[in-house]
């Protein structure tokens, strides 16, 4: 006959979480990963979107090839992209752009340096330098200022006096090439 020993300190003091049930495990890797992929959407949005859609895009009134690095949104009007977060807690600014037509301008590129040069200054851009583009619509004049009060934010207001394009861009100098890239192959969409 066999004497038992007592259970030694060792057994008794079992880490709970190694005694749990096997639907005990699942649940938790599947809260896990819901909670990675709430992290993570703008990544996850950013991937999808890059593999479904073309770089080209278009609203009523205009077309632009947006690089696949770059979200884009168009409305009938405009079209707009940003620069993705890869997660939910993004520590520097995203850069954005929007590029529309604004028929009651074309021709008048005084009229829209006077306007632009004023939306800089009160956003507090400081002194804007003049860039000229060609663009598929002609001749693009960019205005380029740097944010006083924000650093590493610079803003760029681009104007084509033939067909009235406007884009707008506010973000990292990094992106400015981009979208630069983005206006020079903008074209004004013709209505039927």
């Amino acid at each position: 006959m066999g004497i038992e020993e007592p259970a030694g300190p060792q057994m008794r003091n079992v880490n709970p979480f190694f005694k749990a049930k096997p639907e005990h495990i699942k649940t938790l890797l599947i809260l896990t990963l819901l909670l990675l992929c709430i992290v993570f959407s703008p990544a996850l949005k950013w991937v999808i979107s890059a593999v479904l859609h073309s770089n080209v895009v278009h609203s009523d009134t205009i077309q632009a090839v947006i690089p696949r690095s770059w979200l884009s949104e168009l409305d009938e009007l405009a079209v707009q992209a940003w620069t993705p977060c890869m997660s939910v807690f993004c520590s520097s600014p995203r850069s954005s752009m929007k590029i529309q037509v604004e028929e009651t301008l074309v021709g008048k590129e005084d009229a829209w340096l006077r306007r632009a040069e004023i939306a800089l200054r009160e956003r507090r851009f400081s002194s804007p330098a003049r860039r000229t583009l060609n663009s598929a619509d002609g001749r693009v004049q960019c205005l380029e200022s740097t944010s006083e009060s924000r650093p590493g934010v610079i803003d760029s207001a681009c104007f084509a006096t033939e067909s009235g394009t406007v884009a707008t861009f506010e973000g990292a100098v990094s992106d400015l090439e981009d979208f630069y890239s983005v206006v020079a192959s903008a074209k004004a969409v013709k209505k039927r």
